[in-house]
């Protein structure tokens, strides 16, 4: 019975303490968006998007390499911006990469 009861202990402690941590977590975070800077951006040219319009990632094929006796496919993902007729405005490539590789046919 004792052993049950200091193992019910522990558990409801170990939830207090991952309680109050989430909490602190929480505020920490609130505080900072609070205290933040807004960033302006002063460049003399200013791409402007329609207010009608989507994003969507899409992945593009960006080089093909041969290395160790495989072909390397290298694909760029990049935010596509489309306006409500679902022509593309405009395409921003990301720092995202995908590599695919495949044995080559002897």
């Amino acid at each position: 019975m004792k052993k049950i009861l200091f193992i019910l202990a522990a558990a409801i402690g170990l939830i207090i303490v991952s309680y109050a941590d989430h909490a602190h977590e929480m505020s920490t975070a609130l505080s900072d968006e609070q205290d933040a800077v807004p960033v302006f951006n002063y460049s003399s040219e200013k791409e402007e998007v329609p207010k009608q319009t989507y994003s969507s990632l899409d992945e593009r094929l960006v080089n093909t390499s041969e290395a160790d006796g495989y072909i390397v496919e290298k694909y760029q993902e990049f935010e596509v911006y489309k306006d409500s007729k679902g022509n593309v405005v405009k395409s921003v490539p990301t720092s995202n990469y995908n590599y695919l590789r495949y044995k080559k046919d002897e």
